[in-house]
């Protein structure tokens, strides 16, 4: 996903701003980005201060972004700055394609009642339903469906095949993966003598402003209010958010985790692949969740949290599952050796 475009490595450095203390060779033209090793002519890789020094000095890439200490080791133009990742992401965003042609493309369907910015671009096999409210400079991708009524603010990108239910609502600058799905119906159900009945789900969905969601993340309308996640979330593909779920600003959550009803989620955590929280549990700010670790209470200190077992033999596994059941047996003998020692003691 690059244009055909040449920049000087000073004008690439000028787009991260703050980050870079100066530019060595700043003449040189770049026409791309790539890996550090083994590098690409007029290309520029980057390199933290972890990265060995050897990849530095065998590097092909035309020019380095990275520390200054690492710059001492190779010759090569470079973007001398203090957090060589973070600039980097700046420099790499000069190669994203442009945003495709302003206007409703051929093959998609716009209902008269809504409303869609002139500099929006809703591309092939999209579907813009009755009401709904597309702003400036949001592209709507091929096949994606913008349901009735639902708000998506400016600059936004929806993707591929991506559904945005009735009850939605997108801040600005919001990024969609192909494939999620944003207002379905949640999990609620109540047994009424003859089996499970749905409870009406009658909430939306509100995503604050510069929220990422990956691929096939699905995430619930609301029961009654609204599940919301608010600004500067970044969602992973493949993630489950359930009804009336809150997620604070600036939170992380990797993929294939999976949150059930009514989670309040707080500012600044950090959720690895695959935990899994119950619902109706509260976690405060700053909570760093591992990878696969489970959450049946609240969280209520902020802090790094895991369960689970790393992986072992099986027939060791088998052994530990043993006196896991054992466990309970073994609780009652101490408990009656306890009461028979009380009573020696008070006899």
């Amino acid at each position: 996903m690059r244009e055909n475009n040449s920049f000087t490595l000073d004008e690439l450095a000028a787009r991260a701003g703050e980050y870079v203390t100066c530019v060595r060779g700043g003449q040189v033209l770049i026409s791309d980005v790539c890996a550090l090793y083994p590098g690409q002519m007029n290309a520029v890789a980057f390199a933290d201060a972890g990265t060995r020094r050897a990849l530095l000095v065998q590097t092909a890439a035309a020019a380095v972004v990275t520390t200054s200490e690492q710059a001492e080791v190779t010759d090569k133009p470079a973007v001398i700055c203090t957090h060589p990742r973070e600039t980097f992401v700046h420099i790499a965003s000069a190669f994203e394609l442009s945003p495709p042609v302003a206007g409703v493309a051929d093959g998609a369907r716009v209902a008269p009642s809504a409303r869609v910015a002139s500099n929006a671009a809703i591309r092939t096999g999209a579907v813009i339903e009755a009401g709904a409210v597309i702003g400036p400079a949001t592209i709507v991708e091929t096949n994606a469906v913008v349901g009735r009524e639902v708000v998506v603010g400016e600059g936004c990108y929806v993707g591929r095949g991506v559904v945005l239910e009735p009850g939605v609502r997108l801040g600005c600058s919001v990024t969609i993966g192909p494939g999620a799905v944003l207002g379905a119906r949640g999990f609620g159900l109540v047994e009424d003598g003859s089996g499970w009945r749905g409870m009406p789900q009658l909430g939306g969905v509100f995503i604050g402003d510069s929220v990422e969601i990956g691929a096939n993340t699905t995430i619930d309308r609301g029961a009654l209010d609204d599940t919301r996640i608010q600004d500067r979330v970044c969602i992973d593909n493949q993630v489950h958010i359930g009804h009336n779920v809150y997620v604070g600003g600036r939170t992380l959550i990797a993929g294939c985790t999976g949150i059930a009803g009514s989670v309040t989620i707080g500012a600044d955590c950090r959720l690895g692949g695959g935990v899994g929280i119950s619902d109706h549990v509260t976690i405060a700010d700053g909570v760093w969740l591992t990878a696969g670790t489970l959450v049946p209470s609240d969280i209520p200190t902020a802090g790094v949290y895991s369960t689970g077992l790393k992986p072992m033999p099986v027939r060791a596994w088998w052994r530990c599952v043993a006196g896991l059941r054992r466990l309970d047996r073994l609780d009652r003998r101490v408990r009656h050796l306890e009461a028979s020692l009380r009573t020696n003691r008070d006899s």
